[in-house]
């Protein structure tokens, strides 16, 4: 668990999985890198590239109605801004579970030393700002359900993990605005 203090980003799957990423890999790279572990297809995400004639990979257009096509399907995507003391959240929906893995994530950051820092979390209707230790002890965010984050120790690790077969996700490309 030491490990994820180096983290820069996260991305935390509809299941609770937290994946970490590490220097400078960018969330779109983590995509572009294993398209399947986001349920996926690569004809799927370089369509998205063509239709705005950008390089594979790049953080524009495409990158941004990629990402917001996994947070409508339950991704979390998380940025650690160190200068600033501040973790940046995007999700879709407040819902309880997403509250309860945003609320276990802080627990988590609490536990490595990410103390007095600020959460900043977009959910694509309202951003909202609460200090760290709000997050983790507020009952705004209510009891913790019993289930746990599974933390995977490089995004490698996290694309040998076995998922369901039964489960497919298929992209549904929507306008968005990451924040």
């Amino acid at each position: 668990m030491e490990k994820f203090k180096d983290a820069m980003a996260y991305w935390i799957s509809p299941t609770g999985n937290v994946i970490p990423l590490f220097g400078r890999e960018t969330h779109i790279e983590q995509i572009v890198k294993k398209p399947s572990a986001f349920r996926l297809t690569e004809e799927e995400v370089n369509e998205v590239f063509d239709q705005f004639q950008e390089e594979k990979g790049t953080e524009g257009k495409a990158r941004e109605k990629i990402m917001v096509s996994l947070i409508k399907r339950g991704w979390i995507r998380i940025r650690n801004y160190e200068r600033d003391r501040m973790f940046s959240i995007n999700t879709v929906k407040m819902t309880k579970r997403v509250k309860d893995i945003i609320r276990q994530f802080a627990v988590d950051m609490l536990s490595l030393g990410y103390e007095k820092r600020v959460l900043k979390i977009d959910d694509g209707v309202q951003v909202k700002e609460y200090w760290i230790e709000e997050i983790a002890t507020d009952v705004l965010f209510g009891d913790l359900t019993g289930d746990s984050l599974m933390f995977f120790e490089d995004f490698d690790d996290f694309c040998d993990y076995k998922f369901g077969d039964n489960h497919r996700y298929h992209a549904e490309f929507k306008d968005f605005r990451l924040s």
